[in-house]
């Protein structure tokens, strides 16, 4: 049994040393902690600092910009009158456009239709002057011709069959 003696110093110096190990740890541990927080203080400081001319610079700039602002509402306020009124045109330029394309195509039907009655009324009358002007005149001159004919060879004049003269050339 005498080992077992042996042991408990030796376990209870171990326990001591594990006990200040402990004890070392935690004021090392403390130390490191408030080290931190009043690193964390100071940067919170700088911080609140950094944060304070910010705001008061924002502040500023806000203050600043106030004027703009009620600038930059007219204007908005212009931009979507002016596009309204631009669309409302558009709308009113369409509308003129396809009426124009209406009155034209309209315009373009009835010129078309003049065209092509007049070309129509010419060429009848064309056929109405060649039936009732030309075929009577040739009939007239050719009566003539057979009477002028009767004539001469009544009085014996006779005229060469070649000669003719240019009334007689046009209507043949």
């Amino acid at each position: 049994m005498g080992s077992v003696e042996m042991w408990v110093p030796a376990i209870a110096l171990l326990a001591v040393l594990a006990f200040i190990f402990q004890i070392v740890a935690v004021i090392v541990t403390a130390r490191s902690v408030r080290q931190v927080t009043a690193q964390i203080e100071r940067q919170s400081k700088d911080l609140a600092a950094t944060l304070s001319q910010v705001q008061s610079r924002l502040l500023e700039v806000s203050e600043s910009l106030e004027p703009v602002r009620a600038v930059a509402q007219d204007l908005a306020t212009n931009l979507g009158n002016m596009s309204e009124t631009l669309q409302n045109r558009a709308e009113h330029a369409d509308a003129v456009i396809k009426d124009l394309m209406t009155v034209g195509q309209d315009q373009a039907a009835k010129i078309d239709f003049l065209v092509s009655d007049t070309v129509e009324k010419f060429e009848q009358t064309t056929e109405t002057i060649q039936k009732d002007l030309l075929k009577p005149a040739i009939e007239i001159s050719s009566f003539i011709r057979g009477i002028r004919g009767g004539i001469d060879a009544l009085f014996s004049r006779k005229q060469p069959v070649e000669e003719k003269s240019a009334e007689e050339e046009l209507f043949i």
